[in-house]
């Protein structure tokens, strides 16, 4: 066109800039973005809203924020654009906020924009915004659309309001394969296996046809209640619809034996996996770890690092626990000290919690006491009720004593802590300290099984 000397107007540089939808596009959308500029036509309302959407989905944010602000005029497009970008790019918040600004600038939202708003508080957990857009769309009659529903639906699952979600989902009733799937996987997340699998069940009874996100989240409720034959039964539906390769329901499959500490059908699932992935590497080194198998565990670690995937903080804690358990206070010191030096990783109250336990099992009381002492955020009374578990096993009273005493300080609901300080008290003669340890006890409604 340019050859023949003819000029795209700018319909066409909006066609050819729909047409950029993949990171690898970015190069050629830069390239008529530089075009437009050389025609004068980047004030145009409609090539601006398409730039936003084009660096947005090109892996730009920058670049589409920096187009979106320099537009003179937004209309609703401009503002869905934006607001999707952000939410897409891990902005929940910012987006949030735009969606505000656009209200209080005078341009009335649509269903798109309802729906990409409520990703946003879905992915910020922002249900107090949500329940305020969710009044909007009551009033605008827009309730039973089916996509804000399913957006509202999710919003409020993800925000553990549970009860709230069932309701639109009820209101929605029969809906749709997706409200269906969104529901049974808000239940399979929240630890509700029952009602989840309770939802599933009249799914087929209604004869609809979940496809693999609803197969995984009824196969992760079966994890929830550990109830492998079930499980067996979704494996055996998946595997006749070809769903048992892929990502999603290999992974939940996976994760559902070892749950149900079924290691070998773990295995046996995760090696029919077109792919793996790195919830699927996690769940099989928590199904080794679950076990006990230690050195199998670090064997799955290592193969996962061969074949080119990162682990997370997830990954850490498993085989931490996994080192700990079998005794590998060696290895499990090294993976420690490679998070942050390696991987980058920033070790977080689980991971010390491991490395005490690993140090407590073992009888290195002293370095177990130490972890807890270069701990410098906020952490609950386990890590001291294990360094105390430890301390009894190896007859260190004076550290179990100080254990305990620590333990209480943080509020310990166990009864250990309150227990061993009481008999230590009675056999130093220290009474009065005696009965502050029943008097808190009684007050906690802790039986007192006194020595």
């Amino acid at each position: 066109m340019q050859d023949n000397r003819i000029l795209p107007d700018y319909v066409t540089f909006i066609l050819l800039l729909e047409a950029c939808t993949r990171e690898s596009d970015l190069p050629e959308g830069r390239s008529l973005h530089v075009s437009i500029l050389e025609s004068g036509l980047e004030g145009t309302l409609k090539v601006g809203n398409a730039l936003v959407s084009m660096y947005g989905k090109c892996g730009s944010f920058e670049d589409a924020d920096k187009e979106f602000k320099k537009m003179q005029i937004h209309d609703v497009v401009s503002w869905n654009s934006i607001i999707s970008v952000y939410t897409h790019y891990g902005c929940e918040e910012g987006a949030i906020d735009l969606y505000k600004e656009m209200v209080q600038l005078g341009t009335k939202p649509n269903d798109f924009t309802f729906s990409a708003v409520l990703s946003a508080c879905s992915g910020s957990l922002a249900v107090i915004d949500g329940s305020h857009i969710h009044a909007v769309i009551i009033e605008e009659s827009l309730e039973s659309d089916v996509v804000i529903a399913t957006a509202l639906i999710d919003m409020y699952s993800k925000c553990n309001c549970l009860d709230d979600a069932r309701n639109i989902f009820d209101r929605m009733y029969p809906g749709t394969l997706h409200i269906w799937t969104v529901m049974v996987g808000a239940y399979a997340l929240h630890g509700y296996g029952q009602e989840a699998l309770g939802l599933f069940w009249k799914m087929e009874l209604l004869g609809m046809k979940p496809d693999e996100i609803t197969y995984a989240s009824a196969i992760s409720a079966c994890a929830v209640l550990a109830d492998l034959n079930e499980g067996k039964r979704l494996h055996r539906q998946v595997r006749s619809f070809g769903f048992e390769s892929g990502l999603l329901v290999g992974g939940a499959l996976v994760h559902m034996y070892g749950k149900c500490g079924s290691l070998h059908d773990a295995q046996k699932a995760f090696d029919r996996m077109r792919e793996h992935d790195l919830i699927a590497w996690n769940a099989l080194i928590t199904a080794y770890t679950k076990q006990g198998h230690g050195e199998l565990t670090l064997q799955v670690f290592s193969k996962m690092k061969t074949a080119g995937i990162q682990p997370d903080e997830v990954t850490f804690v498993s085989v931490l626990s996994a080192c700990s358990h079998a005794g590998l206070v060696d290895e499990g010191v090294k993976l420690f000290n490679s998070m942050q030096r390696v991987h980058f990783i920033t070790p977080t109250v689980e991971h010390y919690g491991c490395m005490v336990d690993l140090y407590a099992r073992a009888g290195y009381l002293k370095e177990a006491e130490d972890i807890i002492n270069k701990m410098d955020f906020e952490f609950d009374s386990v890590v001291w009720e294990t360094l105390l578990s430890a301390c009894r096993i190896y007859g260190d009273t004076e550290r179990g004593k100080h254990a305990a005493e620590c333990a209480i300080q943080l509020k310990s609901q166990n009864d250990a802590p309150f227990i061993l300080l009481s008999n230590i008290y009675a056999a130093e003669g220290r009474w009065e300290d005696v009965a502050r340890i029943h008097r808190r006890m009684a007050e906690l409604g802790m039986e007192k099984k006194m020595g």
